[in-house]
């Protein structure tokens, strides 16, 4: 199954996935060109995760993005680089002393939205005793489009005792609240930048409970950078 933003985008990501290998998980680098899913941010990224003691519940996001891992001899690593655009995202690792440099990017159509199923980002709860999945829920948006989509994220959850999970992690500029057993927004914060980050909590001494998130942004794709630590607090 495919989806993509337009006709011409389902074309264009059909057209490159006719070319590459898969051969299901694990599917090795290739010099064609292999198909990696999740890529190279995930299914589960470094932001770990956060339990609810409470509940039981063990709540992470997760990436659902398909990406391109391509094999180059060590010969044409140049013209590898003059024949590729900026634009077209590749990263390449030199990968000195070996037969073979390494580039890999997102498989993502003409227009920029990335070819595949969405959510491309979720928020999930498991029972890590069962391993059943109680919610998952997209969150976040990126490259313009809709949310309800969702966003790479990195970065990871805080769940507190009142039930609550925080996290930013998505790529537009916002901090949410989950309720940790049903996965419904509660609340969003507006950030200066996107936060690239995971949530803490505090209490002050003036009684007060505050959740505090350091927003830099993600620096993808032209993303705003800065350099920002954001409190809020908590309603009385």
């Amino acid at each position: 199954k495919m989806w993509a933003a337009s006709d011409k985008d389902k074309a264009a990501c059909l057209g490159m996935l006719s070319n590459l290998r898969n051969d299901g998980p694990f599917t090795p680098p290739s010099l064609r060109g292999s198909l990696v899913y999740p890529g190279n941010i995930g299914g589960f990224a470094w932001g770990g995760m956060a339990y609810d003691p409470a509940l039981g519940l063990l709540v992470a996001p997760a990436n659902h993005l398909a990406a391109i891992v391509k094999l180059i001899p060590r010969n044409k690593i140049s013209s590898f680089r003059k024949s590729t655009k900026a634009d077209e995202g590749w990263e390449i690792a030199p990968q000195r002393g070996t037969p073979y440099a390494m580039a890999r990017r997102f498989l993502r159509a003409p227009g920029g939205a990335p070819c595949g199923l969405p959510p491309f980002g979720t928020l999930n709860a498991f029972d890590p005793v069962t391993g059943t999945t109680k919610w998952s829920v997209a969150f976040g948006s990126m490259f313009g489009l809709p949310e309800s989509l969702g966003s790479i994220n990195l970065g990871g959850p805080l769940a507190t005792a009142g039930g609550l999970v925080f996290i930013g992690a998505s790529l537009d500029p916002s901090i949410r609240a989950f309720a940790t057993q049903s996965g419904k927004e509660l609340w969003r914060g507006v950030l200066p930048h996107s936060a690239r980050s995971t949530p803490m909590t505090f209490l002050a001494s003036n009684g007060k409970q505050y959740i505090v998130i350091a927003a830099s942004g993600h620096g993808i794709g032209g993303m705003k950078v800065g350099d920002a630590l954001v409190a809020f607090a908590f309603p009385d």
